[in-house]
């Protein structure tokens, strides 16, 4: 369920688990990405056919899931994922949506073009895999303030033994000063 071109599969499994009578298990390797993606598309899926019909159900199902289970739906391409597989149940119902599939091509060859650190040779492409090792659309938000070229030198006593202090105890507290009011102005009697 790594491949990102299979739409109809999701759906099925859904719709296998909506009307089984016992609980479902949905895992991945963390248990964040792949099932995150196929229970949020259940919470919306679930949401809508529920009732009333929300506007921003996938964000709002995404929230849901990331207040249960903290990371989840971590790339960019999950989310849309996520959004396919609602707009493939809802086909049905409301056709196709006007742009989304020519946005999503274009998104998609642009991603293509972008370094992937997967095997070459595997049989899904990496710019497809929901969960690649490495997503170059994430890169780009993990920038880094810009260092100074500059170096900072450290303070002379760094490194430097302590004054010892004496051992007298009516010294020991001397500059230290207590104020005889509280801070409200009533006295500590």
């Amino acid at each position: 369920m790594n491949n990102s071109d299979n739409v109809a599969l999701p759906v099925q499994l859904l719709r296998l688990a909506r009307n089984c009578s016992y609980p479902t298990v949905v895992h991945c390797h963390l248990g964040i990405s792949r099932s995150a993606t196929l229970v949020a598309a259940e919470i919306c899926i679930a949401s809508l056919l529920k009732g009333p019909s929300y506007s921003h159900c996938v964000q709002k199902a995404v929230q849901l899931l990331r207040s249960q289970r903290p990371f989840c739906i971590e790339t960019p391409m999950q989310y849309i994922f996520v959004h396919r597989v609602v707009q493939m149940f809802l086909r049905d119902y409301v056709g196709d949506p006007t742009g989304f599939h020519l946005d999503y091509k274009h998104w998609i060859e642009a991603r293509a073009t972008r370094p992937f650190i997967d095997d070459v040779d595997q049989a899904i492409p990496g710019y497809r895999l929901l969960s690649p090792r490495v997503d170059p659309d994430l890169i780009a938000l993990t920038r880094h303030r810009e260092r100074p070229d500059y170096r900072r030198e450290t303070h002379d006593c760094v490194g430097q033994m302590p004054i010892p202090l004496e051992d007298n105890p009516e010294k020991r507290f001397e500059e230290l000063q207590l104020t005889k009011r509280y801070p409200r102005g009533n006295r500590y009697d």
